[in-house]
C-alpha cells in the first residue's frame, strides 16, 4: 500500500494482508474505497481507526502516534455495512456505522472539535461517477478561522471553520490554489500557494491546516487516486 507523497511513514497499515484472506476474496462485486486524513498533531496519546465489515476481522485503517498530521491511501473495503471505530490509546472514543456501495469512495477526516477527537465521513467527488463533475473540495477542519481560497482565475471562495465547500472546477491543465487565513492578532494573513494538474485527476481535495509552528500548510490530494 503506497504512502501519500510527502508524508512521513510513521503509521502502520495492516489492511492489505487482511483483505487477502479467503473470506475477503469470496465477496463479490466491486469494493468500496476508504482513506483516512488525520489532521491533528501534538496529541498526548496515539490513536487508530478500525473498520469491521459484516464478515471478517477488524481492519486497521490507520495507526499513528499523533505527532504530525498523517493520511493513508485508499484501502479497499467490501460493500455493505461497516462499523468504524476511533480509538485513543486503545480506548474507543467514537464509533459509526456506514453503508458502503460498490465503487464508493470515502474520506474520513479526523480533527479536534472543542478539544475532543472527532471525525467527518465524507463522500468523495469522483468524476467517473456521473453525479460528480470535476471539482475542488475545500475542507477547513484544521483552523478556527475563515479560509479564503482562490482556485486559478475562478471567484474567491470562503470556507467557514469545521466545514467544507465543493467548488466546481472550470479550468484545466496546471491550476494554482492560493489559500489565506487571517491573523487573529490583526497582522498579515498566513498564505500558501500550491498547484495541481487536471491531467492527474480532474477532482482534488484541499485541507486547510496550520502546522505545529502555526504556519499554513494545506494538504492537497487527488480524489479517487491517493
Amino acid at each position: 500500500m503506497a504512502i501519500a507523497s510527502g508524508m512521513a511513514p510513521i503509521f502502520c497499515l495492516h489492511a492489505q494482508e487482511q483483505l487477502d484472506s479467503p473470506t475477503a476474496k469470496e465477496r463479490k462485486g466491486p469494493p468500496a474505497h476508504v482513506r483516512i486524513w488525520a489532521m491533528v498533531y501534538d496529541e498526548n496519546t496515539p490513536f487508530a481507526v478500525k473498520a469491521k465489515a459484516a464478515q471478517g476481522d477488524p481492519i486497521v485503517l490507520i495507526e499513528t502516534d499523533g505527532k504530525i498530521p498523517n493520511r493513508s491511501s485508499y484501502v479497499e473495503l467490501p460493500k455493505g455495512q461497516t462499523d468504524l471505530s476511533l480509538l485513543s490509546a486503545g480506548t474507543p472514543v467514537k464509533s459509526e456505522k456506514i453503508e458502503l456501495k460498490p465503487d464508493d469512495y470515502r474520506t474520513i477526516l479526523i480533527s479536534r472539535k472543542n478539544g475532543v477527537l472527532s471525525w467527518e465521513v465524507l463522500q468523495d467527488p469522483i468524476p467517473k461517477q456521473k453525479d460528480f463533475p470535476p471539482a475542488v473540495r475545500l475542507l477547513n477542519f484544521g483552523s478556527d478561522r475563515v479560509a479564503d481560497v482562490q482556485i486559478g482565475a475562478q471567484p474567491l471562495v470562503k470556507v467557514q471553520p469545521n466545514s467544507f465547500v465543493v467548488a466546481p472546477l472550470t479550468e484545466s491543465g496546471t491550476v494554482n490554489i492560493n489559500v489565506s487565513l487571517p491573523d487573529p492578532k490583526g497582522g498579515p494573513p498566513a498564505t500558501s500557494i500550491t498547484d495541481f494538474s487536471t491531467a492527474v485527476s480532474p477532482s482534488w481535495s484541499v485541507v486547510v491546516i496550520p502546522d505545529y509552528r502555526g504556519k499554513l500548510r494545506p494538504r492537497i490530494s487527488p480524489d479517487g487516486k491517493d
